[in-house]
């Protein structure tokens, strides 16, 4: 991904909602998340099902001579489900970015299997 893709992605994710941490959770620079599925939890407090993160990677930083254009940045998308009932990670992570919309597709399907095939709260 060019550099121009990856500061045109971020500003849409930031005028779709998206939230930024610089806390990083696959050694990325940083990533935007939202969570999907609002319910209120048994504290009152507003919970999700899932939640979608878009892990940015900057290798601008480096400055190396054998990169070309198209690789100056990347991304990784990770769906993680939330309300599973044993502590358990049956996370998806995608290395391809086909845009937020076929994302989100993906990740609403993917949360479907895993309320399927595993224990989650009751809705």
């Amino acid at each position: 991904m060019s550099g121009k893709d990856y500061d045109i992605l971020i500003q849409k994710l930031r005028d779709d909602g998206w939230k930024k941490s610089g806390m990083t959770f696959r050694r990325e620079d940083f990533h935007f998340y939202k969570g999907y599925e609002e319910y209120e939890d048994t504290y009152g407090d507003t919970a999700y099902r899932y939640q979608i993160l878009v892990l940015f990677y900057d290798w601008r930083k480096y400055k190396s001579e054998c990169m070309v254009e198209e690789n100056e940045t990347s991304v990784s998308v990770v769906v993680m489900p939330l309300d599973l009932v044993d502590i358990r990670r049956v996370d998806l992570e995608l290395s391809r970015f086909d845009g937020i919309a076929e994302t989100e597709r993906i990740a609403k399907e993917y949360y479907e299997w895993v309320r399927n095939n595993f224990k989650c709260l009751e809705r």
